[in-house]
């Protein structure tokens, strides 16, 4: 579907993504699933915005299923849930500055808990909920500019964080 998926074990996705925390330049990763490549025929945005990432990484069954069907099977199935307590592990000796955006209010700072419970070396610099409202995005954008997170994690859905991150990039 025109989509370059990377096609990384998960191991070798937390050394790429460890390795990236220090570069200089900013990077964009995002988990390609079925119902993403759904949306690429709805929504020409998101499958131009996709273009321009980094990193696709695959997502599901759906997609491993899809490498088989084209003898190109994928090494592990590196999703978020799987990947994000581990890279916090992974994270957590070089006390890495994380940024949390999205989801319903409340989340991302329980989310900031539970990282600094389970892995406290690591700086929560900030979080906002995915409910933006006049001008707290500019506020956030501005805060972001300010804290320098290593890494930013976006939870707004699909296809919406893909276009966020695309014009913020």
């Amino acid at each position: 579907f025109g989509l370059q998926l990377a096609n990384p074990s998960m191991s070798e996705a937390l050394d790429q993504l460890q390795h990236w925390t220090h570069a200089d330049q900013p990077r964009q990763v995002a988990f390609i699933n079925a119902h993403c490549v759904n949306l690429l025929h709805q929504k020409p945005d998101y499958a131009a915005a996709l273009q321009h990432y980094d990193w696709l990484l695959s997502d599901g069954f759906g997609v491993r299923l899809a490498g088989l069907a084209l003898s190109q099977p994928i090494k592990d199935n590196v999703n978020g849930t799987d990947l994000f307590p581990a890279l916090c592990k992974r994270l957590e000796p070089e006390a890495t500055r994380l940024f949390l955006f999205g989801a319903r209010p409340g989340v991302a700072e329980a989310v900031a808990e539970w990282i600094q419970k389970n892995y406290p070396a690591l700086q929560v610099v900030g979080c906002h909920d995915g409910y933006l409202q006049g001008d707290q995005e500019e506020r956030l954008l501005q805060q972001l500019q300010e804290l320098r997170p290593q890494l930013t994690l976006v939870a707004l859905g699909v296809p919406a964080q893909e276009l966020w991150l695309t014009r913020h990039r």
